[in-house]
């Protein structure tokens, strides 16, 4: 069934509608983060797509633009990256003239498997 019939089905309304579709977001991304998860048991899901972040993100690669590439808090990234250094995939460090701290991927990140 697709939408259209859904909605006909349903009666819906465009409010309904738009309250589905949203409602739809979520439960998507509810079911790719378990997915993941069972497949990735020693990251999370979050701490993945930080890592993919830092990869991306242009170099020197602070917690504040990490948070607005991944749309989330400064605190929120710090909190991903402590658990991602505790596991030794990342590494932080203050730079010389620097007055925010940085973090990169460790060397073996680039070919971690799980």
């Amino acid at each position: 069934m697709n939408m259209d019939e859904l909605f006909a089905a349903y009666n819906a309304d465009s409010l309904q509608r738009q309250q589905a579709i949203f409602a739809s977001l979520f439960i998507l991304q509810n079911r790719l983060q378990t997915s993941g998860e069972k497949i990735q048991t020693e990251i999370s899901m979050k701490q993945w797509l930080l890592l993919a972040m830092m990869e991306a993100c242009p170099k020197p690669c602070s917690l504040t633009k990490l948070g607005i590439l991944m749309g989330c808090s400064r605190q929120n990234v710090k909190k991903l990256a402590a658990a991602l250094e505790k596991k030794d995939l990342s590494v932080w460090f203050k730079a010389k003239a620097m007055p925010f701290r940085l973090i990169q991927l460790k060397r073996q990140t680039n070919t971690y498997k799980p």
